[in-house]
């Protein structure tokens, strides 16, 4: 097993969650975005 690191987890991929994350990536931050859903929204 594998250990992931993630600086950042985004609770939600609606559309903040999703600004928010695109926003820190495009900063350097690694990030992870989780949604509950098979769908983001």
């Amino acid at each position: 097993m594998t250990a992931e690191h993630w600086d950042v987890v985004v609770i939600g991929a609606g559309p903040a969650g999703l600004a928010a994350a695109l926003h820190l990536q495009a900063h350097g931050v690694e990030v992870k975005v989780l949604e509950a859903r098979s769908r983001v929204g």
